[in-house]
Formats: structure tokens, sequence, C-alpha cells
């Protein structure tokens, strides 16, 4: 693992073209996906705390076990999409529906409505549960495409819970930006909000996030759902594009 992180931040130095529009949870709606493209995802989140007492003996977190999840996403026509995701640690399987309209740009627009499933517990045989996912994303280029602020609205049917998230990009360079997401706790129980912060670097066809984030899981609804305790963990996205 030590050395698969190693690769990814040597990686991320080389960056040259046009991949655009992602943050680590949040959806962010972008333009110019035709017909035919086709996406892969894999996400990474790490258990172990970043900064604790002795942070170089575990790697920063990174041996402490990981999150993972795989999603792979599908035009069939000009801004619509089909995706499917697996997350390995939740034990889950999600299909969605999604569109993109960018006819108000510099401001675009994104909706998408999915089932997901998961097994309540650690064997075969556990049962499954599930529920109906929905979120809506508004995100906007301004200050010379410099700023990209995103705000989405993401319900978890199963949860029977909704609530916004907020992001904002900054470009330091033309294909290299700095970002941050936060998530306000929809779920009373939970302690803290949650958020995440980091960079994203794009080269032809891909897309590489490094993060610090509070919240070990992946995508929106597990985000309105808050977080029990402060600690920071490593995080990494990769997207490739055909």
């Amino acid at each position: 693992m030590r050395y698969l992180a190693l690769l990814v931040t040597l990686s991320v130095m080389v960056f040259a073209s046009d991949y655009q529009g992602a943050m680590l949870n949040i959806m962010t709606p972008v333009s110019g996906l035709s017909e035919g493209s086709f996406e892969i995802t894999v996400n990474h989140r790490f258990f172990g705390e970043a900064f604790e007492d002795s942070p170089l003996e575990s790697f920063f977190g990174m041996d402490d076990g990981a999150n993972v999840a795989f999603g792979i996403r599908y035009f069939p026509m000009d801004n619509a999409y089909l995706s499917y995701g697996n997350g390995i640690s939740a034990r889950s399987h999600s299909i969605e529906l999604g569109w993109m309209e960018s006819a108000l740009e510099p401001a675009f627009f994104e909706l998408n409505a999915g089932y997901y499933t998961f097994r309540t517990g650690s064997t075969a045989n556990d049962d499954w549960e599930g529920g109906l996912t929905a979120t809506v994303g508004l995100s906007a280029l301004l200050a010379g495409d410099m700023i990209r602020p995103v705000v989405n609205y993401a319900y978890d049917g199963h949860q029977e819970e909704g609530g916004p998230g907020f992001g904002l990009e900054f470009y330091v360079m033309e294909d290299m930006s700095l970002w941050g997401e936060y998530f306000p706790a929809a779920n009373d129980v939970a302690e803290n909000d949650c958020f995440s912060f980091g960079s994203r670097y794009s080269t032809w066809g891909h897309q590489f996030l490094l993060a610090l984030t509070n919240n070990p899981w992946i995508g929106p609804q597990t985000q309105i759902m808050g977080v029990n305790g402060d600690e920071l963990a490593v995080g990494f996205q990769i997207r490739r594009m055909f």
C-alpha cells in the first residue's frame, strides 16, 4: 500500500489537458461529456488517523486498512449517463441514472437518481437492505474560470435523511487545483459535520485527487449523515475517461 500511494503521488506531477470537474464526495456538474464516453473511478479512504503520535510508523494511517470503492459511468447520449458502483468495505452496490445540463453556462446543473443495496453484516448470510437516492448539483466557473463553487442537495431513502453539501475549488494552474467540501450533518445523533480538502491534478483523460477527510465513507449520501469523531484520514481518488 505504501508503494501504491507513492506511485499515485509521483504520477500526479505530470499534467497536460482538459478532463476537469471532481472533488472527493460532492457531485460536481461539468460540461462536454459526449455520447460514448466511459469513465472508471477508484476511491480509497484510509481508516487510520493521518496525524497520530507516530504518523510515519503507520505511513500517515495508510497501514490501518481502507474503505475501497469502484465505479463505472457510461454516456449513451450527450450529458446523460448510467453508472454502477461497488463498495468493498461497505459491501454495497448502486446504480444511478443522471443528466448534466450546461445551457446556462458558466453555470452547470446535474441531477441523478438511483438505488443502492448493502449487507447488514459481514457474512454472506446477513440480510440485504437498501434505499433510493437522489442528488441535485449546481456549479459555476467564475473569475476567469479560476474559481468553481458547488452546491448539492442529497437524499438517502434508507436513512430517510436529506441535506446540503458545499464545495469550492481554486485553480492554481489550468490543470491543477485546490478544493474543499463541507456537509452539515443532517443526522442529529452525529457529533460532527463532515469535511474534506485537498488537491486535484488532471492529465489527458485522468484525474488524481489527494485529500484529508474526517469521514472515511464515500459519496454525498454518506457525508450528510455526519460523523462521530474528528480524526483526519488520507484519501485519494483516480478517474479515467475513455
